[in-house]
């Protein structure tokens, strides 16, 4: 929406041509209503309204394109709003939680080593969290409305979730290893006895 969904485009290119004649007048469309609504300082705002809500990412594809058809043609511009916002937090988001992902993981993988007892099962608990993350984000293609910041996240929050359950699990069944000699009664033992806390933890 602008000046020209309200007054006749004649009318402004005769106000436009009277300020370009006289400077003096720059102030009539700062202080005359309803131009200082629209258009302020040889400035103009323009008002978008979007189909979608303002986490929609057919929202966030719009802005992209409309920054980047202003920075093309290298128009200075400032862009406000709530969709704006949840835009601004979006890709915020994305990239810090891009940054901390590349640090945490080798923090992942030193915690693994630490609390395992052989070079196989780090790499067994690694590979699960790799199922994980990619099961949690395969169901979030039937859920499109799904919050950002839980997209953005999902790969640190599943595993960590993943990581301390697997380390239980395994402590588990070291401990009834040591009263079964069959390790498959020994896993199974151990998968019985952690399921509730797994569960209450979950």
């Amino acid at each position: 929406f602008w000046l020209d969904n309200f007054i006749e485009p004649d009318i402004l290119i005769e106000v436009e041509n009277m300020v370009d004649e006289n400077p003096n007048l720059s102030d009539l469309t700062s202080n005359l209503y309803p131009f200082n609504q629209f258009y302020k300082h040889r400035k103009a705002l323009f008002q978008i309204a979007f189909w979608e809500n303002d986490y929609n990412p057919k929202t966030d594809d719009a802005i992209t394109y409309i920054r980047s058809y202003l920075k093309t043609n290298h128009y200075h511009f400032a862009m406000s709003g709530t969709a704006m916002t949840a835009y601004n937090a979006r890709h915020a988001t994305e990239n810090e939680a891009l940054r901390i992902t590349l640090l945490v993981i080798p923090l992942f993988i030193i915690i693994l080593i630490i609390f395992t007892s052989n070079y196989l099962e780090p790499l067994i608990i690694a590979l699960t969290m790799g199922f994980a993350v990619v099961i949690n984000m395969g169901t979030n293609a039937f859920f499109p409305n799904i919050s950002f910041f839980s997209q953005s996240t999902v790969l640190l929050l599943q595993c960590a979730v993943t990581m301390d359950y697997a380390i239980f699990l395994l402590h588990r069944y070291r401990e009834e290893r040591t009263n079964f000699i069959n390790s498959t009664e020994a896993i199974k033992s151990a998968l019985h006895k952690s399921f509730l806390p797994i569960l209450g933890s979950s």
